[in-house]
């Protein structure tokens, strides 16, 4: 999974392959940095995602580690995504389809 460089702004569904990672982290009880690693992603790409997109990262890290969902600004681009992982995280709609 090579997103360098990022193109801007990030494709919706690269944001939602990201929060399916986050979700199948949170649901198998792995961090997110476990998770992306697993996915085979290049090392650095965290960082990156860091760099470029921290209010994406700050909310894909508390999914996965079954944290607080952040108080934080989210750009319009990203509110539904991210209000449907959370959604669905809350739900636990996460943890059932990875045990199922």
């Amino acid at each position: 999974m090579d997103l360098s460089p990022f193109s801007s702004p990030l494709p919706a569904e690269a944001v939602a392959a990201f929060v399916q990672v986050a979700l199948a982290a949170r649901a198998r009880g792995d961090t997110l940095a476990q998770a992306i690693a697993a996915s085979g992603a290049e090392g650095g790409f965290l960082a990156a995602v860091e760099e470029r997109y921290p209010v994406l990262l700050t909310h894909l890290r508390a999914l996965a580690e079954r944290q607080p969902r952040p108080q934080t600004e989210v750009p319009k681009a990203l509110a539904d995504l991210l209000d449907q992982a959370w959604a669905t995280a809350e739900s636990g709609k996460a943890d059932e389809a990875e045990k199922g």
